[in-house]
Order: structure tokens, then sequence, then C-alpha cells
């Protein structure tokens, strides 16, 4: 599947140290759906990445994809009992080379977080050159008003769209929680100046309204963690 939430998902990811999009072109070679003949074709692997535990070639595809291809090349793509995906000619391949190789499914992947990310693609890709001036006032008032919806904040100043705002979240100028909010709803997605001060709001268990002095909203869900980006495109390549 062609798409780039696997590869902004790979740049969110605190334990990746590097990177590189499609790194390599190896040969697999495993046997075909009846068991009998040893069958073999190129195949380039999406990402090598080295990680804080070690290093990885990953393929990334999706859920259902990868239930019809383990019917199909049962020999290549197996499920564990511990409904972990595996491709065996992948392992035989990097062991050799002191790499592990992984099988990523996009059920790894939250939904509300793939929407988000697949919104934002093109605000991560070609940044839009936003005015220093309303820069400014959304950041002021941000931090004035830590919480504060797309909705007001656009109502409040003027000449803002919410395009802007789209485009400071990509550029980490303003923070939102891509883990619980949906981006198009402009009222119920809450802006802070950061991640930690939006962890903090939801440690307390609230979001607080500057305009009335007491709690706006309560926030259960816990805040994801791994939100910093470091894009370092390269190609989406495929997943």
């Amino acid at each position: 599947m062609k798409g780039a939430t696997p590869l902004l998902r790979v740049n969110q990811d605190d334990a990746v140290l590097e990177f590189y999009d499609q790194p390599h072109t190896f040969k697999l070679k495993y046997l075909d759906k009846a068991g009998k003949k040893l069958q073999g074709h190129f195949y380039t692997p999406d990402f090598l990445v080295l990680r804080k535990n070690g290093v990885f070639l990953e393929e990334w595809k999706m859920e259902e994809e990868l239930h019809k291809l383990a019917t199909k090349q049962p020999y290549r793509y197996q499920r564990s009992v511990e409904g972990q995906w595996l491709c065996p000619p992948g392992d035989e391949l990097t062991q050799p080379l002191g790499f592990s190789f992984r099988v990523c499914s996009s059920a790894l992947l939250p939904r509300t977080y793939v929407d988000n990310l697949d919104f934002l693609t093109d605000y991560f890709i070609s940044q839009p050159v936003i005015p220093e001036r309303l820069t400014t006032l959304v950041r002021e008032r941000v931090q004035a008003e830590p919480g504060i919806t797309i909705g007001m904040l656009v109502g409040d100043i003027a000449g803002l769209r919410p395009h802007d705002l789209y485009a400071l979240i990509a550029q980490e100028q303003i923070f939102a929680d891509l883990h619980r909010c949906i981006l198009r709803d402009h009222y119920r997605t809450h802006l802070f100046a950061d991640q930690p001060t939006a962890l903090a709001y939801a440690q307390l268990g609230m979001v607080s309204s500057s305009r009335t002095g007491s709690i706006a909203e309560p926030v259960t869900a816990p805040i994801a963690t791994h939100t910093r980006l470091r894009l370092r495109m390269a190609g989406s390549g495929p997943w």
C-alpha cells in the first residue's frame, strides 16, 4: 500500500536513532504454497531502522492484506500464536547480518492517529509559510489559554484559518494530541503551547479556560508521549 503514514510513524518513535527509506534490494527464497518448490524474487524492504534495541529491516502492510498473503504465500507470511506477524525468509536473510526482520501491520497504529497523520501529510511534506504575525498571535493565545480549541481560536483571531493551525501543528509551533483528537472536529481539538503543558493538564484531568476561570472539559485518556516529529522525508515508499 502506498502512503506516508509508516514513514511519519517511524519519525515519531523516540526509540528510533536513524532510519533509511527503501535501503537495499535483497533476494528472498521460500517454498511455494504447496510447500514443494523453492522460489525466490527480489525484494526491497520499506525501511532499515536503527533502534535503541537493535537494527531492523521493516515491512509495513495493511492488516487485511497480511491475512490474504498468509493464505497465498504461507511460507513467506505467518502469524504466531501471540498474534505477531512473521516472515521466516526475512529472518533467514537478516540473521547472518546481525539484523532482525519485522512485519509491521496497520493494526499497530491507532485509527485516530493514522487518520490525523494522513490528514497532515501534505503539511509535513511541504510546509506552508504562515505570516509571523499570525504565528505570534496564536502562540501567545495558546500559552495564555491552554486547551483552547481550533474553533475558538479561529473565531477570535482575524485572518486565521484552520489551515494555518494545521501547519503550525505540523511544524511543532503548537501542540495537539494526535492520538485522541480528531483534527477536523474544530471544537473538540484542544491546543497547547507544547507537549509537556498538554501532559500536565491531562494528568490534572482538566483543560482550563481563561474565559470562565473554570474547568472547560475533562480529559480522561492518557496523552501520547511519542509525538515529537523528527521528519526527514526521503520518499513515501510502499507499505
